[in-house]
């Protein structure tokens, strides 16, 4: 019982694995032309404003007065804090089991209400300071993104070409349609006469299967080699800090 239950278990996964890959293989040669034309698009767009310099993705005036302004409140925020620790300390104010300062004496009523109310302002301020150092990366992560997938979709589709050229070549068809015919014939045998089928091999769904699976390797492995394709028309920023915000 439970050798028929496994062998169920397999055959399901096989046939969805079956299922999964006859959609990618439809639906790849369309989805890498359409996303190609996106990135590429995206990719001319931002491209025309670039200099080649770490100032292309860098902090705008307002950002970089905005970072100032967080960096200096961030300061006084942790010096306050700072403060109202110390003096609790050499006050000898007794603490909690929770970290926190007794209320039981005015002093650590007035420490814990200080605490209170400037923790959460630092970690606000520590959350926008973060946003801020890392906003050049992350713009120029979304343009390398674009170039990346740009070169790798062209790749996918080069490998998608030639393997049909081979299964073309090695099958002595006589013209390029014929290999694409089983394409046809899974899109539009469900809504053809049984007399009007197209005929599709089980040479035909190995050779769609091979090529769907170089397809998505040639992807992944281009995505690799072209990870930080970007730098080849603007460097990647650096982290922003207080030496550095206005340097670009």
């Amino acid at each position: 019982m439970g050798k028929k239950r496994k062998g169920n278990d397999e055959g399901g996964f096989l046939f969805i694995f079956i299922i999964l890959l006859i959609i990618v293989a439809l639906v790849a040669p369309i989805l890498i032309i359409v996303t190609f034309i996106y990135h590429t698009l995206m990719a001319a767009k931002i491209k025309k404003r670039l200099s080649g310099t770490m100032s292309d993705f860098w902090l705008n005036e307002s950002e970089k007065k905005l970072f100032k302004q967080n960096t200096q409140n961030l300061a006084e925020v942790t010096n306050i804090i700072e403060q109202a620790i110390q003096s609790g300390l050499k006050a000898g104010i007794s603490v909690n089991l929770d970290g926190a300062f007794s209320a039981r004496s005015n002093l650590g009523k007035e420490i814990r209400l200080t605490l209170e109310k400037y923790e959460p302002m630092k970690d606000n301020l520590i959350l926008n300071l973060s946003s801020l150092i890392d906003l050049p990366i992350k713009r120029w992560a979304v343009f390398n993104s674009h170039i990346e997938n740009g070169r790798s979709l062209i790749m996918a589709f080069i490998a998608w070409l030639s393997s049909w050229l081979y299964f073309f070549l090695k099958s002595g068809k006589k013209n390029f349609m014929e290999i694409l015919n089983p394409y046809i014939g899974m899109i539009t045998n469900i809504f053809r006469g049984q007399d009007k089928q197209i005929s599709i091999t089980s040479n035909d769904y190995v050779n769609i299967g091979i090529t769907t699976l170089i397809v998505i390797a040639t992807y992944f492995i281009s995505s690799i080699f072209f990870g930080n394709s970007g730098e080849n028309y603007s460097p990647k920023p650096e982290k922003v800090s207080e030496e550095n915000v206005d340097l670009y």
